[in-house]
């Protein structure tokens, strides 16, 4: 046994999973019992600024161990306040685990781990090294002026149909709110078919390292993992440290060919389907005639320009 548990700070999110996070959190008696065992654990509720700030703190006072319990935006959350706040610290120092509180918990997949019947990765022990995905984006204020931001991402980025879902998914609809409380998967069913009906075909301008072409784009993803979404997920080859995105998107579909895709997608089947292309690239660049959703991690922007790319830098998660 270690003389000396080593300190890890968790981000607890309580309005994941349809506002349970902090209910889920409280009725896992056992997996807090085996933090314990583990670790010595700070818990911080709370994001935005104050999240950052008490990363920082932690770094300064030695901190390198993190885990983020909630779903794949508390992952990403983290993961950004890491990197703003880690001063001169490289990336490689540090290592993110999770608590899968969330919905869907894309993070954690294919899951290898479950205690009380939550996904997790604990095992500091166990470290791989994992590629951190950057999206800088061109957006606007109220008054027109242009902005860059920049996110970083584990999980994956998407436009069009896809981040629509997304969007509507994080949006205060009653139905959603009652199906992401008590059946996740329906949940983003409804989400995924409410998109698809009202969803119009956007003119886009793709730049990759390999490619550039024109295309009116129906759903783009940029992936460092082949799931989707809940059951949801594409066949095209993902590897987490690979140094490339996985660049899968589909084109100039009516409501029945996506309806169609959709259900090849609950089944794990995309590669040769009719108007859907997959590359690989550690750059993509994406022109839009206007601002469009971006989803980044479940995290909603909107922009007519951005640009992905591979950090220069990877960071270890847990196993």
């Amino acid at each position: 046994m270690d003389l000396v548990l080593p300190r890890v700070f968790i981000a607890l999110n309580p309005r994941s999973h349809g506002g349970r996070g902090l209910e889920l959190w409280d009725s896992l008696t056992g997996l807090k019992d085996e933090c314990d065992k583990r670790y010595v654990t700070e818990v911080f509720l709370g994001f935005g600024s104050r999240l950052d700030d008490a990363v920082q703190s932690f770094v300064s006072r030695g901190g390198r161990y993190f885990l983020a319990a909630g779903g794949d935006g508390t992952v990403n959350a983290l993961l950004n306040a890491i990197i703003a706040r880690r001063g001169t610290i490289p990336c490689e120092e540090f290592a993110l685990g999770a608590i899968g509180l969330g919905s869907s918990n894309d993070f954690h997949k294919p899951v290898r781990t479950t205690l009380n019947g939550i996904p997790v990765r604990l095992n500091f022990k166990s470290l791989q090294n994992r590629d951190i995905g950057t999206a800088v984006l061109s957006t606007r204020d109220n008054e027109g002026r242009r902005h860059e931001v920049r996110r970083h991402f584990l999980v994956s980025c998407s436009m069009g149909v896809t981040a629509e879902a997304n969007r509507f998914f994080n949006d205060d609809d009653r139905a959603l709110r009652l199906l992401k409380r008590y059946w996740t998967n329906g949940a983003i069913l409804y989400a995924a078919i409410r998109s698809i009906l009202y969803y119009k075909n956007i003119p886009a301008r793709f730049e990759s390292s390999s490619d550039t072409r024109s295309v009116q784009m129906t759903s783009l993803s940029v992936l460092k993992t082949p799931y989707l979404g809940g059951t949801f997920r594409f066949d095209t080859p993902v590897d987490h440290a690979s140094g490339t995105f996985a660049v899968n998107y589909m084109v100039d579909m009516g409501i029945m060919e996506l309806i169609s895709t959709l259900v090849a997608l609950s089944k794990g089947s995309y590669s040769g389907r009719p108007k859907c292309f997959a590359i690989q690239a550690n750059r993509l660049a994406v022109s839009l005639p206007e601002a469009t959703a971006l989803e980044v991690d479940g995290e909603i922007f909107y922009t007519d320009y951005v640009e992905f790319s591979i950090h220069n830098e990877r960071i270890k998660v847990c196993g």
